[in-house]
């Protein structure tokens, strides 16, 4: 509604707040302005300084209005909000002119592409490059993330995986060092050699064990694809599930940094991804069970912390 010159919340018609506070979304928050400690071409609004023709203006996550539009925000992207929004700072002597009117220093001033946006330096609209690292494309089934480098977004070429009834695909980011997918048959444990009821790096890469109906090659577990630095990808593809729960879980078993990773689980054409984010060297991030009959697929999202179990690999009896 209309008072006097400026739209105000209608929920806030019949609401009297106490000295020092106003009326925001219909309740009473303290006052962060008063007329006229705003700067020139800014308008106090609800206890907050805003430019008059940003009234009515939404801008998406991470952006910011100036001069009626929004700036700093590309809502569509993984990359959104790494650029923060512009908060107006209209009593600093470096406010800036034009796009920088109002917006304190390093403050989103322009769009977003995909490795590079625009910032407030010393009063001016600046281009600069997004930080090396920042996530710029989608991670997928063999097919690691895009990160963003120098400005480019730098993502690997896919993988040719194998496929199956069951496939089980890994990545993850630069900060995680060798990250070990693990499928586990019904009734197995995580790093079993002896039994071979683990498919992982030690017993599933250069030869298969020998699962499903003894001496049949053709519903043996396979891990074509194994990874031990950066990004990934891993695989395992498995045919002929016998009736039972598999087991898919993932250790960091390099001494990276704590890592956000992302699991593919492709069950008879049907799709599942999971993640889980600051999983540290050592630990083991139990992801989802797999039934072999009904081919359902149930997350669990648990992690262990094996750093004092730890020979080759987690030495717990996990799952």
């Amino acid at each position: 509604m209309c008072v006097g010159d400026v739209c105000q919340d209608a929920r806030c018609g019949a609401v009297t707040c106490a000295t020092g506070t106003v009326c925001h979304d219909g309740r009473c928050v303290p006052e962060t302005c008063v007329e006229p400690a705003c700067g020139p071409g800014l308008a106090c609004v609800e206890g907050q300084c805003v430019d008059p023709s940003c009234l009515g203006v939404t801008c998406p996550f991470g952006g910011a209005c100036v001069g009626g539009r929004c700036v700093g925000a590309d809502a569509g992207r993984l990359d959104a909000g790494t650029f923060d929004a512009g908060t107006v700072d209209a009593g600093r002597p470096d406010a800036g002119s034009g796009p920088c009117l109002g917006l304190s220093e390093g403050a989103a001033c322009g769009p977003v592409t995909v490795c590079r946006g625009q910032r407030c330096r010393g009063g001016a609209c600046v281009t600069e490059n997004l930080a090396d690292g920042t996530r710029c494309a989608d991670a997928g089934v063999c097919q690691p993330a895009g990160l963003c480098q120098a400005g480019t977004c730098n993502q690997p070429p896919p993988t040719a995986c194998l496929t199956g009834d069951i496939q089980v695909s890994l990545t993850w980011d630069m900060q995680g060092r060798d990250l070990e997918l693990h499928l586990i048959r019904p009734g197995g444990r995580i790093n079993d050699t002896t039994n071979r009821s683990d498919c992982t790096w030690n017993t599933c890469v250069s030869s298969q064990p020998d699962w499903g109906v003894p001496g049949v090659a053709t519903d043996n577990p396979r891990k074509d694809v194994d990874n031990t630095g950066a990004l990934g990808p891993e695989n395992i593809a498995l045919n002929g599930p016998e009736a039972g729960s598999y087991a898919v879980l993932v250790e960091h078993w390099g001494g990276g940094m704590p890592s956000t990773a992302q699991v593919v689980l492709q069950v008879r054409g049907v799709a599942r991804t999971f993640n889980v984010s600051g999983l540290p060297s050592h630990w083991v991030w139990d992801v989802a069970r797999i039934d072999g009959t009904s081919g359902a697929i149930t997350g669990v999202g648990s992690t262990r912390d094996c750093t004092g179990s730890w020979s080759s690999g987690c030495t717990l009896m996990l799952p």
